[in-house]
């Protein structure tokens, strides 16, 4: 399905690509493939852990980053806030609303994704109509601060996909933000030595860019041979080299990228 590196059994051995491994086999993928395969098992085993871990593994990431602080489930009156990162000598703060959903592979699981994502930006909405003394008095009274006016930069995080347009045309005021691609924002900065986070969201968004216009996604148009006829179906092609060297960087960095928090 494409979510596997090929394994091929030849009597005494078992051909891999050692690399193609690497690439192939993350977190995610192992997530999807298990949701297909026992989808009654994950219902019951995996689906209610899979925001904890994520909002596990954002702290695992954002502990790299030093002179911040992390807070998860601040509670206020009408809702909650998943995960919060404060910069004090910056006065400023990233609140997350985390969806810890798997990629979809079909238009119904496409809408159950979007439906958890538009729940996502709705929390967002709600947090961001309160007034800027009721947001500073949240967080200072989850870090025990004294801010005022601090700059709130407020972002959908989900594990891989966010569903289709209805969702995405909200990006440009709450920005959309994947495991992926945080990881690369953050080995990005930690490479470079850079722990502010004041342009958190226009970093979201220049990546957003640049993904775009490097990866360089067409639709192309296959042909499947069955007997007497041909079907011919479009399909997505793009840049893989981009995307890998992408990966690569944030894992030359950030070596616990996609282990699971214990």
């Amino acid at each position: 399905d494409g979510y596997f590196p090929p394994f091929i059994w030849l009597e005494k051995w078992i051909l891999f690509s050692s690399i193609g491994t690497q690439q192939m086999l993350s977190f995610n993928n192992i997530l999807y493939s298990v949701n297909k395969k026992t989808q009654k098992q994950f219902a019951e085993k995996i689906s209610p852990s899979l925001e904890p871990t994520l909002i596990q593994q954002m702290e695992y990431v954002f502990s790299q980053v030093s002179g911040i602080k992390v807070q998860k489930n601040i509670n206020y009156h009408g809702g909650e806030i998943d995960f919060v990162v404060l910069s004090e000598h910056e006065n400023a703060a990233l609140c997350f609303q985390v969806k810890g959903t798997v990629a979809p592979d079909s238009a119904r699981t496409v809408q159950r994704v979007e439906s958890r994502a538009q729940e996502g930006m709705d929390q967002l909405a709600r947090f961001d109509a309160l007034t800027s003394q009721e947001k500073d008095t949240i967080i200072n009274n989850a870090f025990g601060t004294t801010l005022s006016g601090i700059n709130l930069q407020n972002i959908l995080m989900i594990r891989s996909c966010a569903g289709s347009a209805t969702v995405w045309v909200k990006n440009d005021k709450y920005p959309i933000l994947n495991y992926a691609l945080l990881g690369n924002i953050i080995s990005r900065k930690i490479s470079k030595q850079d722990n502010s986070i004041i342009d958190f969201t226009a970093t979201i968004h220049r990546l957003q860019d640049e993904m775009i216009e490097r990866s360089k996604s067409h639709i192309v148009y296959d042909n499947l041979k069955i007997g007497d006829y041909e079907i011919e179906f479009p399909n997505v092609d793009s840049e893989m080299n981009f995307i890998i060297k992408m990966h690569t960087q944030t894992l030359g960095v950030l070596k616990e990228f996609e282990k699971v928090p214990v």
